[in-house]
């Protein structure tokens, strides 16, 4: 009789803790992708006021494109914002400084966090933000997942006995990501030598075709954002897949040449990690 009183006791007080949680904030707006993705992922659809408006495109800009409809949207509309009267504005760094200054003059609580440009610096500010909002279990659970898989990634690759492929990432904007770029770190966690770092280019920069024909890449990434339903985002692939002048670099003349998902390499989010598993898993040939 004892042991039940105790046992109810404990679930009484359980069941209590949960229902007078109370947290600091519990309106809060996101306003940007990487944070809508973010935000999501970590706390209550009930303690989400709005998000950036960004993330609803299609399925290769952003992981939520159709699971955030019912959400208010705010892109970066102070007054929108200030009539919502949030508890909290998740800000990233790069955005106006005249939007943070609208915002702090209005009274708003603000978190302005710095864009991640790795995988370690991704894990922090999830452990920063799920420190935060008081979701620390939440965030624990998230870098565990990712740590977990890119190991298994990591292994994988080891296992299959290929040699480092040299990569380059080619938008069909001619842009590529070079060193201190979150697109070179993900390369770099799964044993693939990024050209553009090799030939000194800093985070992104536009690159001509004639370049791209004397640095001869093995394996050629294009990031895609348009729907796959819509069909366009196979024309840039297919025109560069089929350019004559580009017939005799290795990564065309070996069918190296591969879509990935516009939302792995620039949103900076906990999706990275599936940027590195769809990248690898092509590259390496792994599935």
């Amino acid at each position: 009789m004892k042991k039940l009183i105790i046992l109810l006791a404990i679930i009484l007080s359980t069941f209590t803790f949960a229902i007078e949680k109370n947290y600091k904030y519990k309106k809060i707006i996101s306003m940007s992708m990487a944070s809508d993705e973010l935000l999501y992922a970590l706390v209550s659809k009930d303690r989400i006021l709005a998000l950036s408006g960004n993330s609803d495109k299609n399925e290769m800009r952003s992981a939520l494109w159709n699971k955030i409809n019912d959400f208010n949207q705010v892109k970066d509309n102070v007054e929108q914002i200030m009539a919502l009267e949030p508890d909290l504005v998740i800000v990233p760094n790069w955005i106006k400084k005249t939007v943070i200054s609208q915002l702090e003059d209005a009274g708003i609580n603000i978190y302005v966090y710095d864009t991640p440009s790795n995988f370690q610096e991704e894990k922090n500010l999830i452990k920063e933000l799920s420190c935060l909002l008081e979701v620390k279990n939440i965030g624990a659970r998230i870098i565990k997942d990712m740590d977990t898989r890119l190991l298994a990634i990591q292994q994988k690759i080891k296992k299959s006995g290929k040699p480092c492929p040299r990569v380059l990432e080619y938008s069909h904007y001619g842009s590529t990501n070079g060193k201190g770029s979150m697109f070179d770190d993900m390369l770099s966690n799964i044993y693939c030598k990024n050209i553009a770092n090799e030939i000194g280019i800093y985070r992104f920069a536009k690159i001509s075709k004639e370049l791209v024909i004397d640095l001869n890449p093995e394996i050629i990434l294009i990031p895609i954002w348009d729907s796959t339903s819509a069909k366009n985002c196979s024309k840039f692939f297919t025109f560069i897949k089929n350019d004559k002048s580009l017939a005799e670099v290795d990564a065309i003349k070996n069918n190296k040449v591969y879509a990935i998902p516009g939302k792995y390499v620039y949103m900076y989010s906990q999706y990275i990690i599936d940027g590195m598993e769809e990248i690898a898993n092509s590259i390496y040939e792994l599935k």
